[in-house]
This record gives C-alpha cells, structure tokens and sequence, in this order.
C-alpha cells in the first residue's frame, strides 16, 4: 500500500491508529497481477479461495447439483424464497432492519434474492454481540433452506462471508470452527421454533405470490415487517 500497488482509502474512526479500508475487488486484481507475492501457506483457504472466485466457491457442490437436477422454475423459486426469508425473520429476532426482500434473475445465474444490509456489515468498533447477530443473520438464509428442503450439510454462499466475520471474534482455526458450529446450531435453533418457522413460510409464499416486474417480485421493508409481525403476534397470542 506504501508503494501504490494496492489502493485503499483510511476509515475515518476513533480510533487512533485510524485502519485502512481495502476492497475485495482490489485484493483480486492485485493477485491477478502479482501472483507470486502470495504465500498461500499464510492465508485461509476457504477465504481466499472465496475471493478469487467472487463468492462463487462458497456454493456446495450439492447445491450446485440440487439447482441443476431441478428442472421447475417454481421449484428453483420456492427454494430460494425460503432462503431469504431465513435472513429476514432472522433479522427481525435479532433486532436488526429488514430491508426490501427481492427474487430476480442475474445473466448467468440462477434466481437471487437479498434481504440483509451488506452494506451495513463489520466495522473495527463492532461489539462481539453486533457480530454475532450479523453472523445468525447470514447463517439463517441457508438454514431455512436446508429447512425446507431436507439437506443437512449444504452450508451456502453466504458462509464465507460469515466465517469472515467470525474471525474478527476468533482466530485460531480450532476455536473459528466451534464458534461458528455454535452460531450455526443457535441459529437453527432459533429457525425451528414453531412461530419463527410459520413467519419463514409466510414470508417465503407472499414473495412467491408477488407479480413479477421486469423479471423480479419484490416485497418491500413495512410489507415484510408487517407479514413477520402478524404471524408471530398471531402464533404467540
């Protein structure tokens, strides 16, 4: 960074030794162009690995075959309504905003939606607490899938993102892989309680019911809280 060769810019924090901020992207073209100044003895697999694919390693090779054996478009889209909408009823236990919840098509992908405020994520000053919850939110996603769908093992796309946070909790490998165990089973846990589960379904069908729009079905943050809201208030009552 002293000599150029990576770009980034410094966090305007509290904190004195005020920590420099790299993009993803930047990592990426610095290994495309300097290879050999990487020793991958000295990185994490899964997250470089990760990073030099764009996220694309963290899908399971069993997700990848479940999607290409799968030849219903409603199927493939009920699949991943229950997805996102294990992140946002996570959020909503958790206390955190829901954002607007959207299923659509990427060229060369298969349906996508996202309900979690990427944007919003780790931060030097974020508390223990605050990443845990971040973590619960990511994990639930692939939860809920694995809910419905009856797979126990697939871990998902959005677990490279979740080990990455985790480490800002713990370091060494042992001690990653049980806190990120227990968040895993907390957060299951958590999903298979009967309310928070009917709010998953409920959530899941009124995404799938949505007309489409330019090819996407969207439900916005009130309408999402409000579905949430109701089918707990209703279970619990």
């Amino acid at each position: 960074m002293r000599e150029g060769l990576i770009r980034c810019q410094r966090m305007q924090t509290a904190s004195p030794t005020d920590p420099l901020l790299v993009h993803r992207n930047e990592i990426r073209r610095f290994i495309q162009r300097n290879p050999m100044a990487v020793d991958l003895k000295r990185v994490d697999q899964f997250w470089f690995l990760d990073l030099v694919f764009d996220g694309k390693i963290g899908e399971t090779v069993e997700t990848v075959l479940c999607k290409t054996a799968s030849r219903s478009p409603s199927g493939n889209l009920e699949t991943v309504t229950y997805h996102e909408a294990g992140h946002a009823v996570m959020a909503h236990v958790q206390h955190w905003r829901i954002k607007s919840v959207t299923v659509g098509k990427r060229a060369g992908s298969p349906r996508r939606i996202t309900a979690h405020p990427l944007s919003d994520w780790f931060k030097p000053d974020t508390s223990r607490p605050q990443t845990e919850r971040q973590i619960l939110i990511l994990l639930a996603g692939q939860i809920a899938q694995n809910l419905f769908t009856g797979k126990r093992n697939s871990r998902g796309k959005d677990f490279p993102q979740a080990k990455m946070l985790a480490g800002h909790v713990a370091c060494e490998e042992t001690e990653l892989n049980a806190f990120l165990r227990w968040l895993w089973i907390r957060a299951r846990n958590i999903l298979n309680e009967p309310p928070n589960w009917a709010a998953v379904k409920a959530l899941a069908q009124a995404l799938r019911a949505e007309n489409e729009v330019r090819g996407l079905r969207t439900i916005g943050e009130p309408q999402a809280k409000t579905i949430i809201e109701r089918v707990l208030s209703g279970e619990r009552a």
